[in-house]
């Protein structure tokens, strides 16, 4: 030990202070490539990925031929889940949070009926318990699993700077066709 210690101090002397400082930066720099950068690379060619298979639906439908707006809303009516569906949606929503760990209690639960059109809009709210990570990754699995589903409300508190847990107040609406 002491020999490797022996070859590590005339190594120093004979680089000195500027080629020290070089040496710590050159090490410092290789960490930051490694930890900081490369994981970054990782999530933007995920997210490009991501992107381009989103933009190919969106591609694809902007070379087809305009059509009638009215046999596009019919269209999209058809392609909606009915109401009395919405039991196993809300079963997806459920399993979403006990796959996060959160427990969603006292919900409240309203359906509200659009007069002018065919649509249903089921309206959930529930308070949550947990990690901001773990709110935030439970809110896009439950967008990406139910896909007629939109984020009304999402409001988040931290009861002390040091608190390991949040408090949210998560707000989704459904989106079904009117059972006929």
């Amino acid at each position: 030990m002491s020999r490797l210690l022996r070859y590590a101090r005339f190594f120093a002397g004979r680089l000195g202070i500027a080629g020290a400082c070089g040496l710590a930066l050159l090490v410092f720099t290789a960490g930051f490539l490694l930890y900081g950068v490369q994981p970054l690379e990782e999530e933007v060619r995920t997210l490009t990925a991501r992107a381009e298979r989103l933009a190919k639906p969106a591609a694809a439908g902007a070379t087809a031929e305009a059509e009638d707006p009215a046999v596009a809303i019919e269209a999209m009516l058809n392609d909606l889940p009915r109401l009395d569906e919405a039991p196993a949606y809300l079963a997806r929503l459920h399993e979403r949070a006990a796959e996060h760990r959160l427990v969603l209690e006292a919900g409240e639960y309203h359906v509200v009926h659009d007069a002018d059109s065919r649509l249903a809009r089921y309206q959930v709210r529930f308070p949550l318990k947990g990690g901001y990570v773990q709110i935030r990754r439970f809110v896009a699995a439950v967008m990406e699993a139910v896909p007629t589903m939109t984020l009304d409300e999402l409001s988040i508190r931290r009861t002390s700077i040091g608190a390991r847990e949040v408090e949210a107040r998560v707000q989704f609406a459904l989106l079904f066709a009117e059972s006929r």
